[in-house]
């Protein structure tokens, strides 16, 4: 005799939320914010399943940046990373154990010797002008009956410098949106997120710009240029990684600075 079948438990599913906003992470550090308002009512199944694995993933990315800001910063590769991702409580705790031991400036200036990898660098890539700042601060030493920060115009294995980082860093969209669906061209994308994509792109700009104004200031050398090597046939400064990489605020902003080459 076969068993006679008997029904499943419901599987538990998450409560919809009215507004649900997921955030995902650009290689440029950036923040990326999709908005879906209204609930679950009225969507296809396989929507209304994309759209609950969206909202599990955001609790899930929300719990995990609540972890990583309480993980101490051992060595200078974990501090560029940290910066590049504009993890600034972790940084903050980080300067913070560094001022207990009477070691900011230490603290502050840990460096990877093998990739050359340094916080200044990390907060530049990712225009994080807020961590850039304390970085600077509070890595700065006596030199010369004046307080320099000697990371400003530290040089990574290519040759970059912090500013060079900047230049260089256009806006790139990620492959991805946060729900996993591939991003189109802006053409194809809703009105709605278009509109997020610009304010993102001027958000972005605007702490770029800032950047390149905390590091003219702390003494950045722009004249100095990259390394030659396999992918790089030519020195370039960081003006004209600018030009190159269509960064026109940043090469307005290193003009208006009497910056021409």
């Amino acid at each position: 005799l076969r068993p006679r079948a008997t029904p499943l438990s419901p599987v538990p599913r998450a409560p919809p939320i009215p507004e649900l906003e997921v955030v995902g992470r650009a290689e440029t550090g950036v923040a990326l914010r999709v908005v879906r308002r209204g609930r679950h009512t009225g969507r296809q199944p396989a929507q209304q399943e994309r759209v609950r694995r969206a909202e599990l993933s955001f609790v899930a990315m929300s719990a995990a940046e609540s972890e990583i800001d309480s993980l101490p910063i051992r060595d200078g590769k974990e501090l560029y990373f940290a910066c590049r991702q504009g993890q600034l409580t972790r940084v903050r705790k980080h300067l913070a154990r560094g001022g207990q031991e009477g070691r900011a400036p230490e603290f502050a200036n840990l460096t990877d010797a093998n990739a050359r990898l340094t916080g200044v660098f990390g907060a530049a890539l990712g225009a994080h002008s807020d961590i850039l700042s304390i970085l600077i601060t509070m890595g700065s030493i006596e030199s010369g009956g004046r307080r320099v920060n000697p990371l400003v115009n530290y040089q990574d294995r290519y040759g970059y410098t912090p500013l060079m980082a900047v230049a260089s860093n256009g806006w790139r969209k990620p492959e991805q949106l946060p729900d996993g669906s591939p991003c189109p061209e802006d053409a194809q994308l809703p009105p709605a997120i278009r509109q997020e994509f610009a304010q993102q792109l001027q958000q972005h700009q605007q702490r770029q710009a800032q950047c390149v104004q905390t590091l003219l200031q702390a003494n950045a050398d722009p004249a100095i240029r990259s390394l030659t090597g396999p992918y790089a046939p030519e020195e370039k400064t960081a003006l004209r990684l600018a030009a190159e990489s269509g960064q026109q605020h940043i090469v307005q902003l290193l003009q208006q600075h009497g910056i021409q080459q």
